[in-house]
């Protein structure tokens, strides 16, 4: 089924969403900088200080931090695409699938042993 979609359709999506959650999470994020917890945002009465750009905590990073979030965006597109190609292409998707799972164990071995996390 998703062998016939063209695969630029698939990463239209999934940017699509990606957009969406991050919009969600700088709202969330946004009022709970003004209330210090999520009860404002069901309603203005409980906004603690006047809205502004400058409380939003994505405008105030440094040109470093921006650089590098254009850097892990342009790999995520990257990646995004060879993924999605190889399980288009692929006969046997479930190795991919299967090798792309193995991030998480080697992940956690990580956090163990180099970065001393418990």
């Amino acid at each position: 089924m998703l062998k016939e979609i063209h695969f630029s359709v698939i990463i239209f999506h999934y940017t699509a969403l990606a957009s969406l959650i991050l919009i969600v999470w700088i709202l969330l994020d946004h009022f709970t900088q003004l209330t210090g917890s999520l009860e404002g945002v069901a309603s203005i009465e409980g906004v603690g200080a006047e809205p502004t750009w400058s409380n939003i905590r994505l405008f105030n990073y440094t040109w470093s931090q921006y650089n590098l979030m254009i850097v892990l965006s342009l790999f995520n597109a990257v990646g995004m695409n060879f993924n999605t190609l190889a399980f288009q292409y692929e006969k046997q998707s479930a190795f991919i699938s299967l090798v792309g799972y193995m991030n998480v164990p080697y992940a956690f071995l990580v956090d163990i042993f180099l970065f001393g996390q418990s």
